[in-house]
């Protein structure tokens, strides 16, 4: 057979191998709420925060966060493990002089979620000392937590996933490891599902752990870090290779159809409903949104509508909405008039000592 020809079916096997698309768990119809593949030339900070919002060190760890050390190329997002002297300048607190450097990024104040699917396809780096983490927090306060990848760099082939509740000063954990192949020698998906009852661990598609215990019912932000020592990895040592990449292909998240549906908190006095329902507008394909309000006075109704990163897109009030009989509606346009692109949105209708919120799903 022709060399050249087996050369060019090796190539051909080993990119199918090195490709894949993110499939969430069966049994529930996903909706994609939030991607990035990485492809641009410098990280999207319309989504990410390069840089460590804490400000500070935690767990004893020995590098301090710079964001020159996260850098895209070739479709990955690389955060660099190195030896640099370095300190957490960017914060306005100095603090102690780090010997090494690293990346960090997270998606605080940007993008946030409770419940549903959140995935990374990532390559790990080898050696005593690295510990790349990929987790998730919620706003203010600690814990909880979930973790859903961790790896210490002299075992690559083990990851760890814990979740965390109670309080700092009464934490409570539940945690998994799952012993693999070597996760440093090749790309590997790492996500969890969660909902209200329970939090499933996967590890490439297959289900590895399984909580139940303490989960949390808040919206949590992502984070993605490269640390360097601490109490739990140790220091590296001389056999310790520098610098080395914590090599992320692309980051992804989900949410269950059925809870956008119908999600979200209500305040609503004893005896006053109120009604929100998604229907298309037949004059211009767009979608209407229909809050209505029954019993009640509607004067000074207003309405709000959020973008996925928190920023409101539109803005409706209306002082005299009783001559709508009490609807308010929004068309699928940001308040300078352009249509809204596809996306899940939030929803906010108040109206005196009303409110209802649902986040919604556009789709054009």
């Amino acid at each position: 057979m022709d060399d050249r020809f087996l050369i060019s079916l090796f190539i051909l096997l080993a990119l199918l191998m090195s490709s894949t698309t993110a499939t969430p768990p069966a049994g529930k119809t996903w909706v994609s709420t939030f991607e990035d593949n990485f492809d641009g030339i410098a990280l999207d900070t319309m989504k990410w925060h390069p840089h460590d919002h804490f400000c500070g060190v935690r767990n004893s760890e020995l590098q301090a966060y710079e964001p020159e050390n996260i850098t895209l190329s070739g479709g990955s997002c690389l955060e660099k493990g190195e030896v640099r002297q370095c300190n957490y300048g960017y914060c306005g607190q100095p603090g102690t002089v780090k010997q090494y450097a690293s990346g960090m990024m997270v998606t605080m104040g940007k993008f946030d979620q409770k419940y549903g699917y959140f995935e990374i396809r990532c390559k790990i780096p080898k050696g005593k000392g690295y510990w790349p983490a990929f987790w998730l927090l919620p706003y203010n306060k600690w814990p909880p937590e979930i973790d859903i990848l961790e790896i210490l760099g002299d075992n690559p082939f083990k990851v760890y996933m814990t979740n965390h509740w109670g309080t700092s000063a009464a934490h409570q954990s539940k945690g998994g490891n799952y012993t693999g192949p070597d996760f440093s020698a090749g790309y590997h998906e790492f996500g969890a599902a969660w909902d209200s009852l329970r939090i499933t661990w996967y590890v490439d598609g297959i289900q590895r752990f399984q909580s139940d215990s303490g989960i949390p019912h808040e919206p949590f932000f992502i984070l993605a870090n490269l640390a360097i020592g601490g109490s739990w990895p140790g220091a590296p040592d001389t056999n310790t290779v520098f610098p080395q990449n914590f090599d992320i292909d692309w980051i992804r998240v989900w949410q269950d159809q059925a809870y956008l549906k119908s999600d979200g908190p209500s305040r609503l006095p004893a005896g006053i409903p109120a009604e929100l329902t998604v229907t298309p507008l037949p004059s211009n394909g767009n979608v209407g949104l229909f809050f209505r309000i029954s019993g009640s006075p509607a004067c000074n109704a207003g309405l709000e509508i959020f973008s996925p990163r928190g920023e409101r897109v539109f803005s409706f009030r209306d002082l005299n909405a009783q001559s709508m009989n009490g609807r308010v509606v929004w068309n699928g346009k940001f308040q300078d008039g352009k249509s809204a692109p596809s996306g899940l949105y939030l929803a906010r209708l108040s109206s005196g000592a009303i409110l209802l919120e649902r986040r919604i799903l556009l789709v054009r």
